[in-house]
């Protein structure tokens, strides 16, 4: 209700008791109207807006100011947490300040950017040092330690350098060997010496 009126002085009170009746109930329902009153006012006074359902407080009259209340709190404080591939620790929210949720597990299926150090990597575009590599089968590292014997199996590329596969040693097959201390099996040996002259030697399988 907006029927707020000054009382003057030289009323007779038993003819003022309607605007003093309608004085008290503007003030008891917080001025509430659908729109802010323009007249009579004084800066602190409320307004209850029908329309939206808030109050508000006039804070200046020249230009009309209002501003609308809001509680320091909330009437029922909630719990914020983190859910899905995001782990952190929960914090509580009344309203009353800001809050931070510590992030202590991000699980990504892909992440663009860089990252000083990461555990494990789903997909990455470049990796300029990891621990294990993973393929199709497993993740393994790599070690710069030579070997004896001969791998079942040995790393290669063909025409397509981003791509690297394993190959059967068993499967090689070497275009010219220049100069050999034995062979196992050989159709043809070239150039080997016989005594002063030099010659070819067939092999029958």
């Amino acid at each position: 209700m907006q029927k707020f009126q000054y009382v003057q002085g030289q009323d007779r009170i038993k003819h003022s008791r309607v605007t003093i009746n309608e004085n008290f109930q503007s003030v008891a329902s917080n001025f509430s109207g659908d729109l802010f009153p323009t007249e009579n006012l004084l800066v602190g006074m409320k307004c209850y807006r029908t329309d939206t359902g808030s109050t508000y407080t006039l804070k200046s009259t020249d230009p009309a100011r209002w501003e609308e209340d809001t509680p320091e709190k909330l009437k029922n404080p909630h719990r914020i947490a983190l859910s899905g591939k995001a782990k952190g620790k929960a914090a509580a929210f009344d309203g009353s300040a800001d809050i931070a949720i510590e992030v202590t597990d991000v699980t990504a299926d892909r992440c663009e950017g860089n990252s000083a150090t990461a555990s494990r990597a789903g997909t990455a575009d470049l990796a300029s040092k990891a621990d294990y590599v993973n393929n199709d089968i497993a993740a393994m590292r790599f070690h710069w330690n030579e070997q004896g014997g001969q791998p079942s199996w040995v790393w290669g590329g063909g025409s397509d350098p981003s791509n690297m596969y394993v190959y059967n040693p068993a499967n090689f097959n070497v275009a010219h060997a220049n100069a050999a201390s034995s062979s196992d099996r050989a159709s043809l040996a070239l150039n080997i010496p016989v005594g002063d002259n030099g010659g070819n030697i067939w092999i029958q399988p």
